[in-house]
């Protein structure tokens, strides 16, 4: 989490009503890519983790739908929008 620049401009907008603020991560390693809100990175934070772990922590994260093309993902990021935990 240590390279998540943003972190502190990304705190700020996390109580605004219709934004979704966090980070999309893609685990190329597993081929899977994930969005986790700033407030859940927030408590893996306060937490002590250091990272988000694929395993571990996957009560922190969504998993995004994708399907690999040659190198790149194609994610459906659409299941953002069906989730009201965020």
């Amino acid at each position: 989490m240590s390279g998540l620049k943003q972190y502190e401009k990304l705190l700020t907008k996390k109580d605004i009503k219709g934004v979704i603020a966090g980070a999309v991560i893609w685990f190329y390693e597993k081929d899977k890519v994930v969005f986790c809100s700033i407030k859940n990175i927030e408590q893996l934070k306060q937490n002590g983790n250091k990272s988000i772990h694929i395993e571990k922590d996957k009560n922190f994260f969504i998993e995004i739908p994708s399907v690999k093309k040659r190198v790149f993902m194609d994610s459906d990021y659409s299941v953002l929008f069906q989730n009201e935990d965020f």
